[in-house]
């Protein structure tokens, strides 16, 4: 088993969305501390992140290539744009 991804506190919402993508892949994962936010304070709040885990070993390379198609968009986005006063 081998950690995939950890999420920030802002990307809880997108764990289910990629356990959904790679699930329809065929490529079995598991989620951790997804609900451990509510223990920040009591224990260290980067220990509280939500994670996302790959079952099997030799589905890892294929999962990595998943996620990587899935965040370059959402970076490519951010920079894209010029606000209108600025140029």
């Amino acid at each position: 088993m081998k950690r995939l991804f950890t999420f920030n506190v802002g990307q809880i919402a997108q764990i289910g969305l990629l356990k959904d993508l790679l699930e329809k892949s065929f490529i079995p994962c598991v989620t951790r501390n997804e609900y451990l936010s509510i223990a920040s304070g009591e224990i260290p709040f980067t220990e509280c992140y939500p994670e996302l885990w790959i079952l099997n070993d030799e589905d890892y390379p294929r999962a990595k290539e998943i996620l990587d198609g899935w965040v370059a968009p959402q970076l490519g986005a951010l920079g894209s744009w010029i606000w209108a006063h600025c140029e």
